[in-house]
This record gives C-alpha cells, sequence and structure tokens, in this order.
C-alpha cells in the first residue's frame, strides 16, 4: 500500500484501493461475504418464479427446505445417489434429439426473457 497517500475510504475516492475495502482478518471478511450472500439470496430475482415450480413445487419448496435444514447429510446422500443412478440408467437416452433441443431451447429463451425483464 502506498503510505504517501491516505487509504480511501470506500468507493467514493477516485481510486478505488481493494486492500483498503477489504477487513483485515478473517473473521470480519468472513461476515461481509455472508452478508453479500444473504442479500443476494433474498433479491426477488434470486427467489425461483412459481410459474415454473408448478403449483405442487410452490407446495412442497418449504417443507423440502425445512427438511434438508433438519437432515443436511440425509439429503445430500439422496442427491448424491440420485446423480448416480442417472447416470448410471441414462434416462434420457429414450428422448430423440429434437425433443431434448427443443425443451433446451425453450428453457434457455425463458431464462432469458425473464433475465432480461428484471435488468
Amino acid at each position: 500500500m502506498n503510505t504517501d497517500n491516505p487509504a480511501p475510504t470506500g468507493i467514493e475516492s477516485d481510486s478505488f484501493d481493494p486492500e483498503a475495502a477489504i477487513p483485515i482478518n478473517a473473521e470480519a471478511r468472513l461476515e461481509v461475504n455472508r452478508a453479500i450472500l444473504r442479500q443476494r439470496l433474498y433479491r426477488p430475482e434470486a427467489k425461483p418464479n412459481n410459474r415454473m415450480l408448478g403449483e405442487m413445487g410452490g407446495i412442497a419448496a418449504p417443507f423440502a427446505r425445512q427438511w434438508v435444514r433438519q437432515h443436511p447429510y440425509v439429503s445430500l446422500g439422496g442427491a448424491a445417489l440420485a446423480g448416480a443412478l442417472l447416470v448410471r440408467w441414462k434416462p434420457w437416452r429414450g428422448l430423440t434429439g429434437s425433443l431434448l433441443a427443443g425443451l433446451v431451447m425453450r428453457k434457455v429463451l425463458n431464462l432469458s426473457l425473464t433475465r432480461a425483464a428484471t435488468h
């Protein structure tokens, strides 16, 4: 750091120094990062659309979140097992290429339109 110039207090200075903006100790950095993550999680665009989840997804999502919070290791193991079974059985083989490409393109289009509408 340059000792001739005083350290900037934030973004309002002309030259932004990232070292001055980052807290020195690890605990303070961790707390700042957690606060940033919390803000990003609670933004409206970070929450899933009920249209995408459907009515059953909107009903089941709070119960699923609560269950995962209560049983994190079991849910992690179940997700790993489900992923392994999907890779092993490859259920997407039965889908034709054009159907799969159409579904993927529809999802990409919907996602891009919702992103464009929020920005």
